[in-house]
């Protein structure tokens, strides 16, 4: 129901909340994490709250799935180099535009796997936080909480492991992971 409420009263346009006096961008079309945030800026003080508690200028900070920059934002204002993965199109090219000129955010357009160089399907929801590779998740999501979505459509995504991230980029000190049910298989490829 307040996805179609949403839809009714969506603002059109640019769109940001203010969170500790730091502008967050927003997709107006994105029908989850955009209404909530617009409702309740809580939800951002509670995880700007916690990540304070463990991350320090100049750290390292990987974000898995990182969406539309959520956490990237709350990482940049700790002072943290962020190494940002998100294998959808639409929200990479989101990240893409909005961060090419800042040279503590690399980005990185690919999945987080057990394992490297597979080409996978991520199913994705016209709420791009909702997309997962994990077709349990989706399933058990669709029964339980999010029965006004559909994930129908797929973008063929390739994979790397979390080992390989890091040697690419070095070790993180704090790691977010947020990739929809699909969190073992992201750990499975970690053997640092």
């Amino acid at each position: 129901i307040a996805a179609k409420v949403y839809d009714y009263i969506r603002p059109r346009g640019e769109l940001f909340v203010n969170i500790e006096g730091n502008k967050l961008y927003l997709r107006p079309e994105d029908r989850t994490i955009t209404p909530i945030l617009i409702s309740n800026e809580a939800f951002e003080k509670c995880e700007t709250y916690l990540c304070k508690q463990h991350i320090k200028p100049g750290m390292t900070v990987i974000d898995i799935g990182a969406n539309i920059g959520q956490g990237i934002e709350i990482f940049l204002r700790l002072g943290a180099r962020v190494v940002a993965v998100e294998p959808q199109k639409g929200c990479y090219d989101f990240l893409k535009g909005r961060y090419r000129r800042n040279e503590k955010v690399m980005l990185v357009n690919k999945a987080i796997d057990s394992q490297a160089g597979l080409h996978k399907k991520i199913f994705t929801s016209e709420a791009n936080a909702l997309s997962t590779m994990s077709p349990e998740w989706m399933k058990s999501s669709r029964e339980r909480y999010f029965k006004e979505f559909e994930w129908n459509e797929t973008e063929a995504v390739e994979t790397i492991t979390l080992d390989d991230l890091i040697n690419e980029y070095g070790k993180p000190k704090f790691c977010k992971i947020d990739v929809e049910g699909y969190e073992y298989h992201v750990l499975q490829g970690l053997s640092q």
